[in-house]
């Protein structure tokens, strides 16, 4: 809802007395105890390079990072995102170092047309993205009631045209840099003469065309570069405190060698372990679905579970989900008309689990729901290349008749025959009712890291617990008839002994039993020293 804002400063041309009113739209707070927040990182057309940046629909995303290019699966996932009902994404653009922004070299001996303070025009972003973008600067010379003014048109390939004017010359650079999606005004020092000997006015109309942007959209890169951007950016999203569900949909077609690529899954799924509240959402290789063969493409899928399982223990592998076959999907940045292009599932998963996260909650299992802006499957598998996929671990998207493309698993990434040593980390809805219940158990335990240990301090903490649990009990993702038979909270003499009291340490156990099967999932929180809360579980 936009909220009007007063502006105390009078217009810049004419000056009149009193109060300016503006409209602005208020941002939506981050909100660490959801768990429908999704976090992307991978190539885009243009945008900051490395910064998260929070979109809460698809023309948010478009406006920062520009629309779909052919060969970036990022803006697929995105869109499905959204499509399938997600509502707040964190997005990193991810480009190797020694990327250039386009500019403009003005010609020798010609000098800007900006006035005394003179500016070089660079594009916003990094990227070959602006390179043919057109800049035309109009001045309007001064009269005998205005000031001289100037008139700035950006018009930049596959983008929308912006106009800035028409403005006094010192007005200028802090209109472009606040409303400007495309370009920047970049002080430069001038070498020339100035005062009475140096340039004319400006006046006239001037044109210049940015060049030297580099790489182009979609085009080549250097893997070893972008791999190192792609880590830095796997570490910032595994830090920020709001997303549950993190995904990397460009991977596979980024242009890093294999060996570099598990690198990056494993340092995704070793950061989600050990957060203890967000889940991977990883996509086989892209390769194994344009095989001929489904019983291949199969194949390389189960082999490709398996190394993963070899690389992890079932503790990692919890933090992680499979979702395969590919998706078809409209390509709008196709040549000619929209043709289809297959893309990895996770973007549009992410959506959906998000979706079913708002209307029931996080331990909603995320499966036997239809997938949205989806034309087909890469592969439509026979019954026993279904159960061969399903066997690997990978939960298998299907195509019934009349429903159109569906999940049809809620499993994580730990193998069937050693779920056991973990309890319940076999199942994608137990995961997040866990990631639930330790962002919960988080906001109630910060507020009392630095309190002495009494008995009041373990009252306030197992009353802000008990309150947790018995709304998720009556929310229906407990089991039993009562609460006590749905949830135990201790925090006790017996798990508080002298020898840990003197260390500074209080523990604290939770037991739950999930709605199905009735088995609990026991949660320690650790208050240690003065500023440490750590939560264990098991």
């Amino acid at each position: 809802m936009p909220v009007p804002a007063l502006d105390p400063s009078p217009p810049a041309d004419p000056p009149l007395p009193g109060l300016t009113a503006t409209a602005a739209a208020a941002a939506e707070p981050e909100q660490p105890l959801r768990t429908d927040v999704a976090a992307f990182a991978g190539r885009a057309r243009r945008g900051p390079v490395g910064v998260p940046v929070r979109v809460t629909d698809p023309a948010a995303y478009a406006a920062v990072f520009g629309g779909p290019v052919t060969g970036l699966d990022l803006p697929h996932g995105v869109r499905g995102f959204f499509a399938n009902g997600g509502t707040a994404l964190w997005v990193i653009r991810t480009e190797g170092a020694g990327a250039l922004a386009a500019r403009s070299p003005w010609p020798a001996g010609v000098t800007s047309p900006f006035g005394p303070d003179d500016c070089r025009i660079d594009a916003a972003s990094p990227g070959g993205w602006a390179d043919g973008t057109r800049v035309t600067v109009r001045h309007r010379p001064a009269r005998a009631d205005r000031r001289p003014e100037v008139l700035v048109r950006v018009e930049a390939p596959e983008e929308t045209p912006e106009s800035f004017g028409w403005l006094p010359l010192s007005a200028l650079p802090g209109a472009v840099g606040e409303g400007s999606r495309l370009i920047r005004l970049v002080p430069v020092p001038r070498t020339g003469p100035t005062g009475p000997d140096g340039p004319p006015p400006r006046s006239g109309t001037h044109r210049v065309t940015l060049t030297g942007g580099a790489p182009a959209p979609g085009g080549p890169v250097d893997g070893d570069a972008l791999a190192d951007a792609y880590a830095t950016a796997v570490r910032t999203l595994v830090d920020l405190p709001e997303p549950a569900l993190l995904a990397l949909p460009d991977l596979d077609r980024s242009g890093i060698a294999p060996a570099r690529r598990e690198a990056l899954v494993d340092l995704l799924v070793e950061g989600c372990a050990a957060e203890l509240d967000r889940l991977a959402l990883l996509d086989p290789p892209l390769g194994a679905a344009v095989t001929s063969d489904p019983a291949t493409a199969v194949g390389r899928v189960a082999a490709w579970m398996e190394a993963l399982r070899l690389r992890h223990d079932a503790s990692r592998l919890q933090a992680c989900a499979v979702h395969w076959p590919p998706l078809r999907v409209l390509d709008p940045s196709a040549a000619g008309r929209p043709g289809l292009r297959t893309v990895p599932a996770s973007g549009h998963v992410a959506g959906s689990t998000a979706r079913l996260d708002r209307e029931r909650g996080a331990f909603a299992t995320p499966a036997n729901v239809s997938l949205e802006d989806v034309t087909d499957l890469a592969l439509v598998l026979r019954p026993d290349l279904e159960a061969a996929v399903y066997a690997s671990g990978a939960n298998l998207l299907r195509c019934p008749p009349g429903r159109g493309p569906v999940v049809w698993g809620g499993r994580t990434a730990v193998e069937q025959a050693r779920a056991e040593g973990v309890g319940l980390g076999w199942f994608i809805a137990h995961r997040r009712l866990v990631h639930q219940l330790v962002r919960a158990f988080r906001e109630v335990a910060a507020p009392l890291l630095f309190e002495p240990d009494t008995p009041g301090l373990r009252l306030l903490l197992v009353q802000g617990l008990t309150e947790v649990l018995l709304g998720l009990f009556e929310a229906g993702a407990l089991a039993g008839e009562r609460a006590a038979e749905a949830f135990r909270v201790r925090c006790d003499d017996g798990l508080n002994p002298p020898a840990s009291r003197a260390a500074g340490v209080v523990v604290c156990q939770v037991e739950v039993a999930p709605a199905a099967p009735m088995e609990f999932i026991a949660i320690r929180l650790l208050l240690r020293g003065r500023d440490r809360l750590e939560v264990v579980e098991g």
